[in-house]
């Protein structure tokens, strides 16, 4: 078996989606690529251009050339071009903190060849974890590297280029740099409302746990073979809004987000709403519509005035992103379906379609730009247009399916990618687009009126199947379980602030051994122990699996950058630990209290309901 052969083989069992591109696509380049004789090297042509991908003269100049501007202590590092991977023992030997390697390879033709020089099994052993990028456009490429920024997002990022692949692929790299550029302007924004987040969302998953709400499992696989329509807010809606409404027995109509509010209007009742946004302005869909009319799918963390007024039926989505929900249903259900987040409830909405057991899904109102300033359907809550909606963000002139010049963003062109990835992992699934906005890869572009002559001739008793489902609810268990998992929940917060507390006074006490200058390895000695508390606090589960998660992406780690060092100063290492460990220390103790009174708060009115 050849090198070729055996990393087929590798990605075949561990890269399944790069495996079939790699025997089912085409290259987006029409390059040619020639194998040079007794080199590890390759010699590419693409439009007009020649290059060697790799120098001819000294490899070892070109590599160290390459990484010249990147510190040692990078930890995510993405890499425009591996070619042969020449490079794999510099990064291994130059950079010990790295967790992942990006490697972005933007011709499927060159990067076949490079298969026959590249070990990739050696490389993963070598570098970790390494993400391939391979035959996808730019902007795809933006949202595969700004969602692993956003998720790590204070940890050390960096990216270099293969010099001949921005020669080869002019002006590939500039698009991917200056995309990147924009979107780490708005995580930057985005931080500090992500902060004020984590109290929002605490909130409302707290107070939206003690909602009555049968579990997203119990509607698993329950559609087996039912088409499905997930209707969304854009503007292309109201071409097909009439015909919509004469297929309520044919097809699961399933209103996301602010399509909610603009099928109410026309006088639509969808089978399924779904909602998951967490800001107060969500409760605007939900003004002044027949609430009572339709199953509500939602997470947690959906914004908590919402559910106490919603009359209808309500299902509860564990969403992949909400620790806390997660934590909470583990207690409950040993096996659960968990849903998508994807930065837009209508991926959340498809996700859920589909493990519904939806194996025809067609999209209306999916539309990812705008046209004539104007961005949602008619009857929308919201009057923002299409400017305003774009924000900080510039928006791009294109082209629709129909031909028409509309505008998009980097956002909506993010969800459009998740979208798209998605739709390829979903091989059982048949996805037709009947949107009039950009055009969504691996959907069938069709007329909304031909869908209905071809793809919904069928009757289905889909509110039969409903109403089945809801006749097995307990609703004394349910709410027995909530009491059960909230008091347990309380009694650990009351234990983690013990050992908080305990863990504070011995801070003020070290700070008291650094005033009266104790020699340098006692207050070493001493910070270690403080540090072992926090081997104490992970001991409680809703500490290890929940708290700690949250409080990681926010506080924890804006404290350890602020008071990161990296030198060898003994006296300055041990007050920036110092400083980092009481920053944990104040951060927890005001999200414990938070917590406390929410919890007590809840378990009071869910107590006072099982007496009646």
């Amino acid at each position: 078996m050849n090198l070729y052969e055996r990393n087929l083989r590798y990605l075949k069992y561990n890269n399944k989606l790069l495996y079939n591109s790699i025997l089912k696509d085409e290259s987006k380049y029409s390059s040619k690529v020639e194998v040079v004789e007794d080199k590890l090297n390759l010699l590419v042509e693409n439009n007009g251009k020649k290059c060697f991908i790799h120098s001819l003269y000294d490899e070892n100049r070109e590599i160290s050339e390459m990484f010249r501007n990147i510190e040692s202590d990078v930890e995510n590092l993405v890499l425009f071009g591996f070619g042969c991977g020449i490079g794999k023992e510099y990064i291994a030997n130059n950079f010990k903190k790295l967790k992942t390697v990006i490697i972005i390879e933007p011709d499927l033709n060159l990067f076949k060849e490079e298969l026959h020089y590249m070990d990739i099994e050696d490389l993963v052993g070598k570098l970790n974890i390494v993400t391939f990028v391979v035959n996808f456009r730019e902007d795809q490429v933006i949202n595969i590297i700004g969602k692993k920024v956003f998720e790590n997002v204070y940890e050390k990022f960096n990216i270099v280029y293969n010099i001949s692949y921005r020669t080869l692929y002019e002006g590939y790299y500039e698009k991917i740099y200056k995309g990147l550029n924009n979107f780490l302007k708005n995580v930057i924004l985005n931080l500090g409302t992500n902060e004020h987040f984590l109290y929002d969302w605490t909130k409302n998953s707290i107070n939206n746990r003690k909602m009555m709400a049968l579990s997203f499992n119990s509607f698993c696989n329950k559609f087996s073979n039912i088409p499905a329509i997930l209707v969304s807010a854009g503007a292309s809606l109201d071409r097909n809004i009439e015909d919509l409404k004469l297929l309520k027995d044919k097809v699961i109509i399933a209103a996301a987000g602010s399509a909610i509010k603009i099928l109410d209007s026309n006088g639509i009742i969808p089978h399924f709403r779904f909602a998951i946004d967490g800001t107060e302005e969500e409760k605007e869909i939900f003004q002044n519509i027949n609430t009572e009319a339709s199953p509500l799918f939602f997470s947690d963390r959906l914004y908590d005035g919402i559910l106490p007024e919603y009359k209808g039926k309500k299902v509860r989505m564990i969403l992949s992103t909400d620790t806390m929900s997660n934590y909470f249903q583990s207690r409950i259900e040993s096996n659960f379906e968990t849903i998508i987040s994807a930065f837009s409830i209508s991926n959340t909405a498809l996700d859920a379609l589909v493990k519904l057991g939806c194996r025809k899904i067609i999209l209306l109102g999916q539309d990812f730009c705008y046209k004539d300033n104007q961005y949602y359907a008619n009857g929308s809550w919201s009057k923002l247009n299409g400017m305003e909606t774009v924000g900080v963000f510039h928006s791009n002139k294109t082209k629709n399916i129909l031909g028409e010049d509309v505008y998009t963003t980097i956002p909506l062109l993010g969800f459009k990618n998740v979208m798209e990835e998605y739709i390829k992992e979903c091989t059982d699934v048949s996805f037709i687009n009947s949107s009039s906005g950009l055009l969504i890869e691996g959907a069938k572009n069709k007329k909304f009126r031909d869908v209905i002559k071809e793809d919904l001739t069928n009757d289905f008793p889909i509110d039969n199947i409903i109403n089945s489902i809801y006749e097995e609810f307990d609703e004394e268990k349910n709410l027995q379980e909530l009491i059960k998992l909230m008091l347990n929940a309380e009694e650990q917060v009351e234990n983690l602030t013990q050992i908080n507390e305990d863990r504070k006074k011995r801070l003020k006490k070290f700070h008291k051994y650094k005033e009266k200058k104790l020699g340098i390895n006692r207050l070493i000695n001493e910070l270690e122990y403080i540090k072992s508390y926090e081997n104490k606090l992970e001991e409680k589960s809703f500490y290890k699996e929940y708290i700690k998660s949250e409080l990681l992406k926010t506080k924890f780690s804006a404290i350890a950058i602020k008071y990161s060092y990296v030198g060898k100063d003994k006296v300055k290492k041990i007050d920036c630990e110092e400083n980092i460990l009481l920053g944990y220390t104040v951060e927890l103790e005001k999200y414990l209290e938070f917590l406390n009174k929410l919890l007590v708060n809840n378990i009071k009115e869910l107590k006072s309901k099982l007496i009646i």
